[in-house]
């Protein structure tokens, strides 16, 4: 599979480069900006008829440009099938993005949702729900945006007529797949929910949307075990077309990179390393991480922290890290784009992932940084929050302590800083045990879903490649 590459190069929205004829990493861009919502228009395609069905992917996350930190885990299970559809992902605008390229073998397609492109910050960096918690007066886009993606998805959908539509979240991608196509007529929708909107919207004013949505979908996928439960409560019972799966991890790309023996000295940090890879925000737990590392049972042992990323808390965890006196141990690198993840994890030591339920009732589905450090044969120390369990088994895959429990998580730690045996033995299972989370195998549960779908509402199977 391909990825987004990791070379430096930040697109510029008003170059006028066009990468294709480069060459560059397989991607295509077209820089001709479209009109506003209300006249927007996509390039038109010719209809030819089609060897694979059509496939319409909706997210509201995926990388902007080269390079870029945001998570991709959609394009690639959008790449994933592309070699059993055809398949068109669409995505906001960012004033940092293209607004039409391909990559592999899936056209992405960002529609405008504001008059302005400086306006069109709602999804980026960082995804829809983190910003409207830290900035509330982003709930005025919101309706902009739903706007905006409803105009795009008939747009697309008049030129490309789609065999099949891909919303991932219930909220705001299912919600205007309902609005763009009428009932007659309509491509079978298939919803995945990735924890955020059920977590936080289903007991709201939102949970007649996401009841709507829920109940006209063709199949409904959610990442982790937990959240079958507030589907089956939405609506009111087992739907039927309700299916478990995960995000995937692209094995061969994190088993095959070797550690850079000058890594930890290159980024300022002390063997052993422990790594965190994720967005700073409330559900992350890193809070805790840092009374963790500030706790006793940590002292005297010779070790250091690599956080990597971003997000509304950094700076509140950069004071509590200078104020707790824990310099000379922890150490912030900001965000990585996903081409240099590997790298660290074949470098690090082991992983921590301390996540907790947040006071807004969000919660991690599966997090896919646990798969990548498996796939990468490194040790794991998480909590049993959210559809962390499905991988780690307590003193088999990995670490499991009680959620917001810092001295737990710190005992844990020294036992695995202490012993690298130990660590050795939870990183050879924990590799036997990802094994069934490799894109091909997440892929084709994806493809039996959309398939099913198809079957539910024409009353035959979508022809996908085999």
């Amino acid at each position: 599979m391909r990825k987004l590459p990791d070379d430096g190069h930040r697109v510029s929205p008003a170059s006028s480069i066009d990468r294709s004829s480069r060459g560059d990493y397989g991607i295509e861009s077209n820089r001709k900006h479209f009109d506003f919502i209300h006249n927007g228009r996509f390039p038109q395609v010719r209809k030819t008829p089609p060897t694979q069905p059509r496939l319409l992917v909706l997210t509201s996350t995926l990388p902007r440009f080269v390079g870029d930190p945001e998570p991709a885990f959609v394009l690639h299970l959008a790449e994933a099938l592309s070699d059993r559809f055809q398949v068109t992902l669409l995505a906001p605008m960012d004033p940092d993005a293209s607004e039409y390229e391909r990559i592999g073998g899936v056209t992405i397609h960002r529609y405008r949702y504001a008059p302005l492109r400086s306006w069109e910050t709602l999804a980026y960096p960082r995804g829809i729900m983190p910003r409207l918690r830290s900035q509330p007066w982003r709930w005025l886009q919101v309706p902009l945006l739903i706007a905006g993606l409803t105009q795009a998805i008939r747009s697309l959908h008049r030129t490309h007529d789609f065999d099949l539509v891909h919303c991932h979240w219930v909220i705001p991608q299912g919600l205007a797949a309902l609005l763009a196509l009428p009932r007659a007529g309509r491509p079978p929708l298939v919803v995945t929910s990735h924890g955020g909107d059920l977590h936080t919207l289903a007991h709201g004013p939102a949970r007649p949307l996401l009841r709507r949505v829920l109940r006209d979908a063709a199949g409904i996928t959610v990442v982790s075990i937990p959240l079958l439960g507030i589907v089956s409560d939405l609506t009111g019972g087992d739907p039927g077309n309700l299916a478990m799966i995960p995000m995937g991890v692209d094995i061969e790309r994190f088993a095959q990179v070797r550690p850079a023996p000058s890594w930890a000295e290159d980024h300022g940090l002390r063997r052993p390393v422990i790594l965190f890879v994720g967005r700073l925000a409330e559900k992350k737990g890193v809070s805790y991480l840092l009374d963790a590392v500030g706790h006793p049972a940590l002292a005297g042992l010779d070790y250091s922290v690599a956080i990597i990323g971003d997000g509304p808390l950094r700076a509140e965890l950069e004071r509590r890290c200078r104020t707790q006196g824990l310099q000379d141990r922890v150490r912030f690198l900001g965000p990585w784009s996903y081409a240099r993840i590997p790298e660290a994890m074949a470098s690090a030591d082991l992983l921590v992932a301390p996540s907790v339920r947040a006071s807004d009732g969000d919660c991690e589905g599966l997090p896919t940084v646990i798969l990548e450090a498996m796939a990468s044969g490194l040790a794991v120390v998480s909590t049993p929050v959210g559809g962390i369990t499905q991988v780690i088994r307590d003193r088999e895959t990995g670490r499991l302590v009680p959620e917001r429990d810092s001295a737990a998580l710190a005992q844990a730690l020294t036992g695995l800083l202490r012993d690298p045996a130990e660590r050795r033995h939870l990183a050879r299972n924990g590799r036997v045990c990802v094994q069934e989370f490799d894109w091909r195998h997440i892929a084709d549960r994806y493809a039996a879903v959309l398939d099913q779908a198809a079957a539910s509402t024409t009353g035959q199977p979508s022809t996908t490649a085999q």
